[in-house]
């Protein structure tokens, strides 16, 4: 049996459209993979990005594959 494939990215800040469109491109052309992390920031940074944030932890939108994220305490953005 294969070890898991596993899709990398750094902080997402919430645009998780943007998230879903990138997983897409990169599973079509270099996957299939089987998970995704993402590592950093991964929620909105303003008040703007969270309807879009909401519409995926509400269920109205889905992110194609499980997908886990890892905050790194103590990084913020300049």
């Amino acid at each position: 049996m294969a070890p898991p494939r596993i899709l990398l990215c750094g902080d997402v800040f919430g645009r998780l459209n943007q998230l879903v469109k990138r997983i897409l491109s990169v599973n079509k052309s270099a996957g299939p993979f089987d998970a995704v992390l993402c590592v950093g920031q991964f929620f909105p940074d303003s008040p703007e990005k969270l309807q879009e944030f909401m519409d995926y932890i509400e269920g109205r939108s889905q992110i194609p594959l499980p997908t886990f994220y890892w905050p790194l305490p103590g990084i913020r953005r300049i």
